[in-house]
C-alpha cells in the first residue's frame, strides 16, 4: 500500500514538472514587472530652455505652453520646419511616449492673422472698411486720394486726428513703420484701428502794414479766425491786433476761407515767447493792461517750471505791460515711466542731483525686475539726473513653492522666557530651504506668506506676553544678515491662527527663523507654536519681460 501511494505521488510531480516545463516553453519564464523607465524631453522657447520627464509608454503634456509674440503656437516638431509632431498646440502629446530615448524637439508657430478696421473719418468710403493682414508683414496697400470738404488727405493713422503713428502717406505706405509688429501697433487684441488723416485746406493771407513795411505772406488753415493770424512784422516793437479787407477799411472779424490780402489797423504790445526748445507757442498780443494768460509748452521728457523774463527771473504778471516782454521758457527734466502691464505709477521731475526713489509697481501674477533705459540697461540711480529719460518696468513671472510643517500638539515648540533673559537671546529654530527651486547665487526679490499657530500656556493669561519671529538670510544672528520681524501679543490657551507676509530682497537659497519671548508681568511664559507653513513667490528669471 506504502509504495502504491509512492508511485501516486511521484506519478503527480511528474505531471506537474512537465506541466512547468511546457508552460515555461510556451509562455516564457514569470519574471516581476520593472519600474517603468523615465525620459527627458528637452525643447527651447523666446524664454530659454526647458525640459520635462515623460514616462516610458504614457501620454504626458508641457505645464506652460511657449510663447513668441505675434504668433500662435502650433506644437512641438522632431525637427525646427515640418518633422514629425509631438505634442498639439494645446499642450497634450499625440500618442504615448514610445521612442524610449532622450529627445530634443523644437516649438513651431504660425503668425497671427489680424483684421484692420478702416476708418474713413467722415470721407466718401472709396475702398474695403475691412483687411486681413499678417504679423511680420507689410499691412496691404490701404485706400489713397480720400476727399473731405476744404481738407487735404495726409495718410492713414493709428489713432485719430493724424495722431500715433503714420503707417501710410498720401502716395502710400510708409516703409518700416507700415510693417505689423508690436513696436508700431496694438496688437493686444485681433484687430487694429486705422483712421483716415486730414489737413484743413491752407490759403495765402497776404499782410499789409503800411508805407515803408514790406509785406508779408502766410499761409492759413481754412477756418482760421482773423484773430488767429500772427505774423511775425513788428512796427516800432508792436503786432497788429485788427485787421481791415481793405486799407483803412472797416474792422474784419471773419474766418479764413480763401485767399485774401489784410491790412493793419491797430496795433497793441507783444509778449515773444522762446520755448528753449518746448514745443511752438504762439506770441501773446494784447492791449495794455488787460489781462493776459500765458500758453503752457510742451517738451519731451521735461517738465514746464515757468516764464523767466530777460534777467532770468519768473514772469509772474497777469496784465500786458505798457512795452511788452521777451520771455524764455525754463525746464526741469523728467524721469517718465513705461509700466508695461503694472500699476500706473507718477513720473518724477526734480533738480538735478537731487535724490529721488524710484518707485517699485505691482502686476498680478508677475515679479517687478527693475527699471530699464531704452538701450534695455538697467537704472539704479538714486539721483536726478540732468537730462530726462524714459524708464520702461521690467518684469518676471512669479513661481510659487510652498511648505508645511506640522508638529502636533505632543511635537509644539515650545519656548519659555523669565524676566532675566528678556531679549537677551534669539533662537534659530526653522530653516526655510528654497534650494529646490533657487540657486545658491540667487539675489533678488521675493515675497514670503507665513501662516502659523501659537498659544500661551503661561500662569496667567491676563499677562500680555510677546512672542517675536526673526527672518535672516544666514543661520547667523546677526544684524548684517537682518530681513525682517513679527510680533505676537498671546493671551489665549488656545491655538490662535496668525498670517502676514513681507517682501524682501534675498541673497543665497536659504532663509533662517529666529525666535525669542517677552512677558511684560516679569514672570515665566510658555508658547506653543504649531502649524507653520508658508508660500515663496519667486520669479522666474529665465525670462525678463521688457
Amino acid at each position: 500500500m506504502k509504495n502504491k501511494i509512492q508511485r501516486i505521488i511521484g506519478a503527480v510531480l511528474v505531471v506537474a514538472v512537465s506541466l512547468s516545463i511546457f508552460a515555461a516553453g510556451c509562455f516564457g519564464s514569470v519574471s516581476n514587472e520593472s519600474t517603468p523607465k523615465e525620459f527627458t524631453i528637452q525643447y527651447t522657447d523666446g524664454s530659454g530652455t526647458h525640459q520635462f520627464t515623460v514616462t516610458d509608454k504614457m501620454p504626458y503634456s508641457i505645464k506652460d505652453l511657449p510663447e513668441k509674440t505675434g504668433y500662435d503656437f502650433m506644437g512641438l516638431y522632431d525637427s525646427e520646419n515640418g518633422g514629425v509632431q509631438y505634442v498639439s498646440a494645446s499642450g497634450a502629446s499625440l500618442t504615448p511616449f514610445n521612442d524610449g530615448k532622450n529627445l530634443v524637439l523644437f516649438p513651431q508657430f504660425e503668425a497671427k492673422t489680424f483684421n484692420l478696421i478702416l476708418d474713413y473719418q467722415g470721407a466718401e468710403v472709396i475702398g474695403e472698411r475691412q483687411l486681413k493682414a499678417t504679423y511680420g508683414e507689410n499691412l496691404p496697400q490701404l485706400p489713397q486720394n480720400l476727399t473731405l470738404d476744404h481738407s487735404e488727405f495726409t495718410g492713414w493713422y493709428t489713432a485719430e486726428q493724424c495722431g500715433g503713428v503714420r503707417v501710410a502717406d498720401k502716395y502710400g505706405l510708409v516703409p518700416l513703420v507700415s510693417v505689423l509688429n508690436e513696436t508700431n501697433f496694438d496688437i493686444s487684441k485681433e484687430y487694429i484701428n486705422l483712421y483716415a488723416g486730414f489737413e484743413a485746406a491752407k490759403y495765402s493771407v497776404t499782410c499789409h502794414f503800411g508805407t515803408g513795411i514790406e509785406d508779408e505772406t502766410l499761409q492759413v488753415a481754412y477756418g482760421t479766425p482773423v484773430s488767429g493770424i500772427a505774423p511775425e512784422t513788428r512796427v516800432k516793437g508792436k503786432a497788429p491786433i485788427s485787421w481791415s479787407e481793405t486799407d483803412g477799411g472797416e474792422v474784419f472779424s471773419g474766418k479764413i476761407t480763401e485767399d485774401i490780402d489784410l491790412y493793419a489797423l491797430e496795433y497793441a504790445p507783444v509778449i515773444e515767447l522762446d520755448t528753449n526748445g518746448g514745443s511752438a507757442v504762439t506770441a501773446v498780443i494784447s492791449r495794455a493792461g488787460t489781462s493776459v494768460n500765458l500758453p503752457t509748452p510742451e517738451k519731451e521728457l521735461s517738465k514746464f517750471l515757468y516764464w523767466a523774463d530777460e534777467n532770468g527771473n519768473e514772469f509772474i504778471q497777469t496784465v500786458m505791460p505798457e512795452n511788452g516782454a521777451a520771455l524764455k521758457a525754463v525746464w526741469q527734466a523728467k524721469i517718465e515711466f513705461d509700466e508695461n502691464g503694472g500699476e500706473e505709477v507718477v513720473d518724477i521731475s526734480k533738480k538735478a542731483g537731487e535724490s529721488i526713489y524710484l518707485p517699485k509697481p505691482e502686476r498680478d501674477g508677475y515679479i517687478f525686475a527693475g527699471w530699464y533705459t531704452t538701450d534695455k540697461n538697467e537704472y539704479t540711480s538714486t539721483q536726478m539726473p540732468a537730462v530726462g529719460l524714459k524708464l520702461k518696468a521690467g518684469w518676471y513671472k512669479t513661481e510659487i513653492y510652498n511648505r508645511h510643517v506640522t508638529w502636533g500638539e505632543k511635537h509644539s515648540i515650545e519656548y519659555s522666557v523669565s524676566n532675566q533673559h528678556i531679549n537677551s537671546k534669539q533662537v534659530l529654530f526653522i530653516t526655510c530651504d528654497f534650494s529646490t527651486v533657487l540657486n545658491e547665487n540667487f539675489n533678488g526679490k521675493i515675497k514670503m506668506e507665513v501662516f502659523l499657530q501659537l498659544r500661551n500656556t503661561g500662569a496667567s493669561l491676563s499677562r500680555k506676553a510677546t512672542f517675536n519671529l526673526f527672518f535672516y538670510s544666514s543661520d547667523m544672528v546677526s544684524t548684517e544678515y537682518y530681513i525682517c520681524e513679527k510680533s505676537f501679543t498671546i493671551t489665549s490657551d488656545k491655538y490662535v491662527n496668525h498670517k502676514f507676509d513681507f517682501e524682501t530682497v534675498l541673497k543665497g537659497n536659504k532663509m533662517y527663523v529666529a525666535r525669542s519671548g517677552i512677558d511684560n508681568s516679569y514672570g515665566l511664559a510658555y508658547f506653543y507654536m504649531n502649524d507653520f507653513y508658508y508660500n515663496l513667490y519667486y520669479p522666474d528669471t529665465s525670462n525678463l519681460y521688457l
